[in-house]
């Protein structure tokens, strides 16, 4: 790779992303489209929710704008910026 090379693409975004913090697991399956869609589980709290949303990578920064959330706790839309 060089060093004018990008580290990110949108063609390896694509797929289903598993991360797992502080407890909770999250699946995440990212289209080439740009949506995406996913569950939330915190297992010890036995709390499961769903959402969906746009993603969107420009340069160097991944934004994920969440539309849709059923769960009590998030309010949408909820702006990810990484």
């Amino acid at each position: 790779m060089t060093a004018n090379s990008k580290l990110l693409s949108k063609e390896l975004l694509e797929g289903e992303w598993i991360g797992i913090s502080h407890q909770t697991i999250t699946v995440t399956s990212c289209k080439i489209d740009g949506t995406f869609s996913g569950t939330y589980f915190t297992p010890a709290f036995n709390l499961r929710a769903t959402f969906a949303g746009r993603w969107n990578l420009e340069k160097d920064i991944l934004t994920f704008l969440y539309e849709e959330f059923d769960s009590p706790k998030f309010t949408v839309p909820i702006e990810d910026k990484n």
